[in-house]
């Protein structure tokens, strides 16, 4: 007797166990899912014995459909809904909407791929998300000051008119290229943008310089504690900055000495100098828009190995808001640069980002919602095969020779008929 058909007979003739408690499964007193298990275990047993000639139950293969549905229907015919647990197969589940092949979908960051209980039951979990952060307003100073000066020194040099304040204040929120060609509208030769840009930040390193503390970048008050915070609960983390390169920003954080937040963890038992990978940096050379454009946020997520949708934006402005929106992460705004209520918007706003425990950050993903899990169900308003009892009413034109008037809202009579008023 096989392994499989040794199962099925245990399950046919295994004694009720009344000390197991109902839960919530659909096989009453049985773990939920667990009848999908057994309905799975007897059809194969089913199965090896039709081709061998013999049930499992002693009768003919072709009696019933199937071992799992004869004992489903015997073993549970008071219950009909625990009979019901042992019937789930694809096909019924197929039947009502689903389209994955697995059972039970659920989440947002659910991957039925992954064969370990455990981190599958992590991923469903709140404390499985990530950050990102910007680094000039949330992790150092803003230099907002300094960039709209640096254009228009470069405009001087350049013998063109000064840019408004109002195209200024998008100076350091978009890629450099794109400044110089959507709003200075000064060139659009790659070549030539490229040669600004490179002008640009040099004036911008001597305005830098020109500053009485040397224009060095420090870390903003309660940054390392947070991030220290994140990397001990396990949080992945990664940084954004459109104003530097991609090899200058892994500089300026490794003088910061934050890289190695932004960094994979140590495989176990690896030595201090073993490799770990590319940073999780994103700079304006990883992407071919900036913020708005979601596309700094979905990169990110993708070097951190989180969906967005499990992800938070830490920020200073409202672009940050609107590229959340439309990549259905998390955004958590900084006072600073903006007014609050310039900001409402946003998930949280906080004036710094000690103000901010974990707890605070699991709990925005406490409402989240999975198609999935929860597939939208489609209401009709009519019965199917029923359109709606409407009637068109149709009025017609009164016969020849019948008489009309307007009394009583009807309609008027024919106009070759009507009486023209006499003029007194």
């Amino acid at each position: 007797m096989s392994v499989a058909m040794r199962a099925a007979v245990a399950l046919t003739t295994a004694p009720a166990r009344p000390h197991l408690k109902k839960s919530g499964g659909m096989g009453g007193d049985t773990p939920p899912g667990s009848g999908f298990i057994f309905s799975k275990a007897i059809s194969q047993a089913s199965r090896h014995a039709a081709g061998g000639g013999v049930s499992v139950l002693g009768a003919a293969p072709s009696v019933g459909r199937s071992v799992g549905w004869r004992w489903g229907e015997k073993r549970n015919a008071r219950s009909p809904h625990r009979a019901a647990a042992f019937t789930y197969d694809e096909e019924g589940l197929q039947e009502r909407g689903y389209e994955r092949s697995f059972f039970p979908p659920v989440g947002v960051a659910d991957d039925p791929t992954v064969a370990n209980p455990l981190l599958r039951q992590q991923m469903l979990s709140t404390e499985w998300f990530g950050c990102v952060f910007q680094l000039e307003g949330v992790l150092v100073k803003s230099r907002f000051k300094e960039h709209k000066m640096s254009w228009k020194r470069l405009a001087e040099e350049r013998e063109d008119s000064e840019p408004p304040e109002m195209v200024l204040k998008l100076a350091d929120l978009m890629k450099p290229e794109d400044f110089i060609s959507r709003h200075l509208r000064w060139t659009r030769d790659p070549m030539e943008m490229r040669r600004i840009k490179t002008r640009r930040d040099e004036i911008y390193a001597e305005i830098l310089a020109e500053d009485p503390d040397g224009g060095a970048l420090a870390l903003l008050d309660g940054v390392l504690p947070f991030l220290t915070l994140l990397q001990n609960n396990k949080v992945p983390m990664a940084v954004t900055c459109n104003t530097y390169s991609y090899s200058a920003l892994c500089e300026v954080l490794a003088s910061l000495q934050i890289l190695d937040f932004f960094q994979h963890d140590r495989a176990p038992g690896a030595a201090l100098d073993a490799p770990r990978g590319e940073p999780h940096v994103v700079s304006a050379e990883d992407v071919s828009d900036w913020l708005p454009d979601p596309l700094p946020i979905e990169r990110a997520c993708q070097l951190m190995g989180r969906p967005p949708k499990r992800t938070i934006v830490f920020g200073n402005n409202t672009t940050v808001t609107e590229a959340c929106f439309e990549a259905q992460a998390k955004c958590v705004l900084l006072l600073g640069r903006q007014k609050r209520y310039e900001m409402m918007g946003a998930d949280t706003v906080v004036d710094k980002l000690t103000d901010l425990t974990v707890s605070n950050l699991k709990r925005l993903f406490t409402e989240e919602t999975s198609d999935a899990a929860e597939p939208q169900r489609q209401v009709d308003i009519f019965p199917p095969g029923a359109g709606p009892n409407t009637r068109t009413l149709t009025m017609e034109a009164p016969e020849e020779g019948t008489d009309t008037d307007d009394a009583g809202g009807k309609e008027p009579p024919d106009s070759t008929r009507r009486r023209r008023r006499r003029d007194v």
